[in-house]
């Protein structure tokens, strides 16, 4: 949640007047960390998954249910990689 509000915030400054550039790059750097967390967690989530005692299927069935979860968070980074594009072009 943290990484839309992270984006939620950075699409404010993106409609906010040319002097928010900075505070829409600071948002959305801000996503990406949130984002690099968020993909720590999946890795060792996924781990733990694997080395438990589960059957394999529930273990791959578990682990692609985390995986399609964390995309969440990669579209958002996405995103707001775009938005700053978007920004830095409309300065240019």
């Amino acid at each position: 949640m943290a990484c839309f509000d992270h984006l939620e915030l950075a699409l404010r400054a993106f409609f906010k007047p040319k002097g928010r550039v900075d505070d829409l790059r600071e948002h959305s750097r801000a996503v990406g960390d949130t984002e690099s967390r968020v993909d720590k967690r999946e890795r060792a989530l996924i781990a733990k998954i694997f080395s438990s005692d589960m059957p394999l299927a529930e273990k791959q069935h578990i682990a692609e249910m985390v995986s399609r979860i964390t995309r969440i968070s990669d579209q958002i980074e996405n995103t707001a990689d775009e938005l700053e594009l978007l920004s830095l072009k409309s300065i240019i």
